[in-house]
């Protein structure tokens, strides 16, 4: 992909889904997300943050709890304390970016519902590894030049806190204008996601949905097994071509549902973090020593076969799991997406949310 400006198109604006949040997926689906805004809906950035092995944020706080009232301040206070020490505060702050491995959304647009889905808003999703390496800097700077919070202050700060608003004499004033009203949908609640499954049939492959998450297929065979996959991080495919060719497609990143066939369910969901080798030359820890996985006991019996053969080899993307389960405990329901293909692009919508949903990953 190449970088692109992202905001509100007829389809958004008229109850489709919000290019902001799309991009916000894309970016997400990292090892490390970076966020430096002053106003952040936590309920919306929580599920974003639950499926990363790192986060941190800046922000002006003081300018954070004082856009919020009542139970949305206290949301937020919660969500420092619990929090601390991955939250720094910057006064004056004003930026809004999120920063991921490969990926970079900077612009106007605020981390709250209202300005993901009902503000008009002008973004840039970047891509060049040389600009997100100089805003990732820029971060780390920013970062290392501000501080912590400190937990009694901030109480003593939300307990003096007054917020004032402008009281008009009439209520029902305002000022009139021609621009449309947006009335765009976050992904992760879509007011009808029967409709909108029909709809991203006709999505192209560069879309969000198809690009980033992946169906990883793993049969019976002597060749790999799934209690392997789980321990030691990783998905895998080989013996022929037409079988290793879709998991050298998985690329850092991208998120893998995996699926046990036929019918016994979905047992995990991780995020790739490197691109797929020839079995010899993958490496696991193992009581913090690096170790040829040919070295280390597996359940597969048959992994080693073909291992000098470049076409039969069997082949290894790692992953970190965010969530696995043991194939006794696989979720299946009717409806819910199935290929015959080792790994596939996954663009069924559905899918995506049921499952994400069953493994805790919009908690």
């Amino acid at each position: 992909m190449s970088s692109k400006l992202i905001y509100h198109t007829n389809e958004s604006i008229n109850g489709g889904f919000s290019p902001f949040d799309e991009a916000i997926h894309q970016v997400s689906n990292s090892k490390e997300l970076l966020i430096a805004c002053p106003y952040i809906d936590v309920s919306y950035i929580k599920p974003f943050l639950r499926k990363q092995l790192n986060w941190r944020i800046i922000s002006d706080i003081e300018a954070w709890l004082s856009a919020f009232q009542d139970e949305a301040r206290q949301d937020i206070v919660n969500f420092i304390i619990d929090n601390k020490y991955k939250i720094h505060h910057y006064t004056n702050l004003h930026t809004k970016v999120i920063i991921g491995d490969h990926l970079c959304l900077i612009g106007s647009a605020n981390l709250t519902k209202m300005g993901i889905t009902q503000r008009a808003e002008m973004s840039i999703l970047l891509d060049e590894s040389k600009y997100i390496n100089e805003i990732k800097q820029w971060f780390e700077d920013s970062w290392s030049s501000s501080s912590e919070i400190n937990i009694t202050e901030l109480k003593d700060y939300v307990h003096r806190i007054i917020t004032t608003r402008p009281t008009l004499e009439n209520q029902n004033s305002f000022l009139n204008s021609d621009a449309p009203i947006i009335k765009s949908n976050i992904i992760v609640q879509p007011k009808k996601p029967e409709k909108k499954a029909n709809q991203s049939n006709t999505k192209k492959d560069n879309e969000p949905w198809n690009v980033h998450y992946f169906y990883v297929n793993i049969k019976k065979s002597e060749h790999r097994n799934w209690d392997d996959w789980q321990k030691y991080g990783f998905v895998s495919g080989g013996t022929k071509e037409v079988y290793s060719k879709p998991i050298k497609k998985l690329f850092p990143g991208s998120r893998v549902f995996v699926y046990i066939p036929p019918k016994i369910g979905y047992v995990g969901v991780g995020l790739v973090t490197d691109t797929a080798i020839r079995v010899k030359d993958f490496t696991v820890l193992v009581n913090g020593q690096k170790l040829p996985i040919l070295d280390v006991p597996l359940i597969a019996p048959k992994m080693y076969e073909y291992v000098d053969d470049l076409d039969k080899s069997e082949y290894l993307a790692r992953v970190e799991w965010i969530k696995t389960v043991p194939k006794s405990q696989a979720y299946w329901e009717k409806g819910l997406f199935t290929n015959p293909h080792t790994a596939c692009q996954m663009n069924d919508i559905p899918t995506i949310q049921r499952l994400s949903q069953h493994f805790g990953l919009n908690d």
